[in-house]
């Protein structure tokens, strides 16, 4: 059973995943997105991909780019379980675009939306 701040997963039955009171997505589409962020973000203490849980042997890495952008396009359901699985992860995440067909979700180490936001205000100040 994986715990977040705001819900519980469970699995029961073949391969459905339940947050809540819905069935969100199965436990296979869950662990693919579990599986690319720990690609992208942990290691494990020998240096190599980590696939095990953020919370076993793995530590954070710094990924190849400090923030990993979804493609637009990938639907309500597909963005929630990117903020499901990070949070999870212990990784900042968050949504991009103002129009339903532009949202994307951004995922990070904690702290890296803060830092690019302060570099972005100080080239501001600086122009």
């Amino acid at each position: 059973m994986m715990e977040t701040a705001s819900a519980t997963t469970t699995t029961t039955g073949a391969d459905k995943c339940w947050t809540g009171d819905s069935v969100d997505w199965t436990r296979a589409e869950e662990e693919e997105v579990h599986l690319e962020l720990q690609r992208l973000f942990f290691a494990s203490s020998d240096g190599s991909s980590s696939t095990v849980a953020a919370d076993d042997n793995a530590v954070l890495v710094a990924p190849t780019a400090e923030v990993h952008r979804y493609p637009k396009g990938m639907g309500s359901r597909r963005r929630k379980l990117v903020h499901h699985v990070a949070a999870y992860l212990g990784l900042a995440h968050w949504s991009e675009g103002r129009k339903h067909a532009d949202r994307i979700v951004a995922v990070a180490h904690k702290g890296t939306r803060r830092r690019n936001e302060e570099q972005d205000d100080r080239a501001k100040v600086e122009s």
